[in-house]
């Protein structure tokens, strides 16, 4: 976790949506809103950590962010230029501020660059490599890709250096995913990662397949590289423990939406909309006498499906302080104090 001098954003991302058509009968399709108008800003060498319940759509954000999903719509701004792909034809300009010197079509980048500066870190270790490539081939594909090496022995040389960096042994490098353990596998999956020298990773539930004793290894390694190299990171993760060692700021998402976003020890402190109270709530403590006065704040019914979201708030149908007025309109995410953002009718009445 590093500490922020520059408040300029390195990503910027502005009413991001990805909606997949879903078959819902005889010729009917209906379009599940995994991310339903998305915005916030990571700055440079920052760790922005992204909570929720599973199927709240932080995995969406993180491919869509990386246009691995073609997104609905929405832009996503790098280091002030938008990025568009080949093949899209958005007007990004609609997605300009008053605060913009210059119109977004102006400055652009294109995907192939966009990939050499940003990548991710998959969940699953064991899935995510391919089982026919060596070791040294999984970590040198991106640079095969993108045509970094001018020589074999620059390939080489520079697989070597990043497996070194995530505490691998050259011995390793000729060996195949099925011979490496879980925590061995996702360090490929992170040293694949470097491969291109990024500049902005998107770290999608990194350790939630790794035993306890490895997740704290991992995350640990995650500090040291932000440190050395200056790193950027989207940190998602269920684990609210792991995200508040890891990241400067936290979001939480709901059904799609984003609902809180403020400082870490401010989201921990001081969580102003329900879904982010009842979430913390659940949190352990490893202290009995403080766990027992700890007051556990319930959720009732289920997640509602996407595909058949709640009018108005989303959170409405789970939220003990719902009125009439939450089944009729969307809460505007809306910054109550400094840093601190807030999606709920009610956020100075129940705080």
């Amino acid at each position: 976790m590093t500490a922020q001098g520059n408040d300029a954003p390195l990503v910027e991302v502005r009413h991001l949506k990805e909606y997949f058509p879903v078959n819902t009968g005889f010729f009917k399709t209906t379009p599940l809103k995994a991310v339903d108008d998305v915005s916030f800003t990571i700055r440079r060498g920052e760790t922005l950590g992204l909570v929720g319940e599973s199927g709240c759509g932080k995995t969406t954000v993180g491919r869509t962010m990386l246009h691995l999903y073609q997104p609905t719509d929405g832009v996503v701004i790098y280091d002030g230029r938008a990025v568009v792909g080949s093949k899209e034809k958005v007007d990004v300009n609609k997605f300009c501020v008053t605060s913009d010197p210059h119109p977004l079509s102006e400055s652009t980048m294109s995907l192939d660059e966009y990939r050499t500066k940003t990548t991710m870190v998959f969940q699953d270790p064991y899935s995510s490599l391919n089982p026919r490539m060596t070791v040294s081939d999984i970590i040198a594909e991106p640079l095969d890709v993108h045509h970094m090496c001018s020589s074999a022995q620059e390939r080489e040389s520079r697989v070597l250096e990043i497996m070194a960096r995530v505490g691998l042994n050259s011995e390793h490098a000729s060996r195949y995913a099925h011979e490496f353990s879980g925590g061995q596998r996702q360090r490929i999956g992170i040293a694949r990662s470097l491969a291109v020298n990024p500049e902005f990773i998107v770290c999608d539930e990194p350790v939630s397949a790794l035993d306890v004793s490895i997740q704290a290894q991992v995350i640990n390694m995650f500090d040291e590289l932000q440190e050395e190299m200056g790193l950027t990171y989207l940190f998602i993760a269920h684990d609210l423990l792991v995200v508040r060692h890891i990241s400067d700021r936290i979001a939480v998402m709901y059904l799609g939406k984003m609902v809180e976003l403020a400082d870490a020890a401010e989201i921990y402190d001081h969580p102003l909309h329900p879904y982010s109270k009842s979430l913390l709530s659940a949190v352990p403590i490893p202290d009995p006498k403080i766990a027992r006065a700890n007051k556990r704040i319930p959720l009732q019914g289920d997640i509602p499906s996407p595909l058949n979201a709640p009018s108005g708030c989303p959170f409405r149908t789970r939220c003990p302080y719902a009125t009439e007025a939450c089944s009729q309109t969307m809460p505007e995410f809306r910054e109550v104090s400094t840093g601190h953002f807030v999606a709920c009718h009610r956020t100075d009445e129940i705080n």
